[in-house]
């Protein structure tokens, strides 16, 4: 999983400015970024830029199964990039185990990232 979500991350990364990072918190995952020509945000500060909910719903076992998390927009982002890679259908236990997985995975990964200085 660790190729996966580096492999997305250089696509993403690719598509933003050099050493970009949310121009409101600092954020520099390219996996949560946006951009456009205005500015850079991560997923969070983009809804509340937008005045959207900074909550969404992150179905764990996939959308046909009604067991979802409430997420930040940066989490949801993350859970549904490994969840995209995943086969779909199948069995409940199975598709929730897979999902419980990811999460599990999206944390560790989060854990392992470098600290970034608070600024």
């Amino acid at each position: 999983m660790r190729g996966l979500l580096d492999a997305e991350r250089a696509r993403r990364a690719a598509l933003l400015p050099p050493d970009a990072a949310c121009e409101a918190c600092g954020e520099s995952d390219p996996l949560v970024l946006e951009a456009d020509a205005a500015c850079v945000l991560c997923a969070d500060d983009a809804a509340l830029n937008c005045r959207r909910q900074p909550v969404e719903r992150h179905h764990l076992a996939g959308r046909p199964w009604p067991i979802v998390l409430d997420l930040t927009p940066n989490w949801h982002r993350i859970l549904s990039t490994l969840q995209r890679a995943r086969p779909r259908g199948g069995k409940l236990a199975v598709a929730l185990l897979r999902g419980l997985a990811d999460l599990t995975y999206a944390i560790a990964d989060f854990l392992d990232r470098p600290e970034r200085p608070r600024g």
